[in-house]
């Protein structure tokens, strides 16, 4: 996630509402984090803390390819997995 999170810096609060977020987790992070890095690092831990087994690699491949986000190149380096 760390590796993620310092590649998605200043778009870490678009990732996070693809993630479906909440604007109040993403505001609450943006207060407690200087670094857009530490932001976007922050989003992912508490997305993956909050949905537990359902923070898979498939669901953060779909929201990098999102069409508001359009990172594949993210989501082949980061999830391992395959999509066609």
């Amino acid at each position: 996630m760390e590796g993620l999170a310092q590649k998605i810096p200043k778009d870490w609060k678009k990732l996070g509402r693809r993630l479906s977020m909440t604007e109040a987790d993403l505001d609450a992070i943006s207060k407690e984090e200087e670094e857009y890095s530490e932001k976007a690092y922050a989003m992912l831990l508490k997305w993956k803390r909050a949905e537990g087994e359902r923070a898979t690699f498939s669901v953060l491949y779909n929201a990098l390819c999102h069409r508001l986000f359009r990172r594949k190149d993210l989501a082949e380096e980061f999830c391992c997995v395959c999509h066609n």
